[in-house]
């Protein structure tokens, strides 16, 4: 018998503990929980069970289709999430998870040891102050634009993310790939832009940002986004400077929009879990046994149920909003001609 030992973190300590799991032969699958919620979004919930590590995945059999799935919060909220297709529950009365308020999640499930976990959408209070283009995009140049952020830090220690997107012909890129003519109304898509600041703090990954002995290394050059916690001004409201660069593309006039998030503890967590296992964090996957750790914060299973709330600027070159429609946004290529 094999076996794998996986750092889980307890929803109701917070405390690391490990779990041992065996396989194959005496593998009991544990349930899977994917839910990243966030207060512009109704309650979703994918579920499917795990698998030991050794085995040839077969979607199709993964995912649990006859779960009760609850969301309760303490404060009389307590709705059973409805199964949609594959896996994925849905609130049947479109409820949406508010920021700032504790949220269960309860999953039973036939054949499965019934698991639990708890998470908050934290709140972000953040304003776009200003925004300048300082150089027009053409065909040998990219935009730049000089962003200014106020950020209004809350009680408690909290993580956050600023990313740069942008808009790009998606559909007319790939004709062009094909060697096809473009198409009209064509569908676009988004893509990371760049951006670079001079704030203190700031970390090209949340591994370095959680590890407060490491100095931030440069965010100059190709990176789209930036993370960093509020260790360095708890509970006060901070000016962050940005310039972007933005590609030029002639179909789609400069359209982007910067993207500020305030994690929940659960899903930083996560995704630093995350990162390191898939091996982004190259040393400590070299270093790491076999399989690596990964952690999670729900009870007697796997996966995460955990908040983020994202506040969302976009802007053009005037520094005027856009809309999906006005771009095409998700426009299926199929659909474009």
């Amino acid at each position: 018998m094999r076996s794998a030992i996986l750092v889980v973190v307890s929803f109701l300590t917070g405390c690391i503990s490990p779990v041992e799991l065996d396989f194959p032969g005496s593998y009991s699958p544990k349930i899977v929980v994917n839910s990243a919620f966030t207060p512009d979004s109704v309650w979703t919930v994918y579920l499917q069970q795990s698998i030991p590590y050794t085995d040839t995945i077969d979607w199709e059999e993964q995912y649990i289709l006859d779960a009760g799935v609850y969301i309760t919060d303490g404060q009389g909220t307590n709705e059973r999430l409805l199964h949609v297709e594959d896996g994925i529950y849905k609130s049947s009365q479109g409820l949406h998870p508010v920021p700032g308020i504790e949220y269960a999640l309860m999953v039973d499930a036939p054949s499965f040891t019934p698991v639990q976990a708890k998470s908050s959408a934290p709140e972000l209070t953040v304003y776009l102050d200003s925004i300048e283009e300082l150089q027009e995009p053409d065909r040998y140049n990219p935009g730049l634009y000089e962003a200014a952020l106020s950020l209004e830090d809350q009680v408690g220690n909290h993580r956050y993310s600023i990313e740069i997107l942008q808009v790009w012909p998606e559909c007319n890129e790939r004709q062009r790939y094909d060697n096809l003519p473009p198409l009209e109304n064509a569908g676009t898509g988004l893509r990371p832009g760049k951006l670079e600041s001079s704030f203190p703090g700031l970390y090209p990954t949340p591994v370095e940002a959680e590890d407060a002995s490491e100095e931030p290394s440069t965010t100059d050059g190709d990176i789209s986004a930036v993370y960093f916690s509020d260790r360095l001004f708890e509970q006060e409201v901070v000016k962050i400077n940005l310039t972007l660069e933005v590609q030029y593309y002639g179909e789609v006039a400069p359209y982007f929009m910067i993207v500020v998030s305030n994690w929940s503890r659960e899903l930083w967590d996560y995704r630093i879990s995350d990162w390191r296992s898939t091996g982004f964090d190259y040393d400590y996957f070299l270093a790491s046994p076999r399989p690596v750790s990964v952690i999670t914060n729900v009870e007697n299973g796997l996966g995460f149920f955990a908040g983020i709330t994202h506040k969302t600027f976009r802007s053009d070159r005037q520094g005027m909003e856009w809309t999906d429609e006005q771009v095409n946004l998700g426009g299926s290529c199929d659909d474009s001609i």
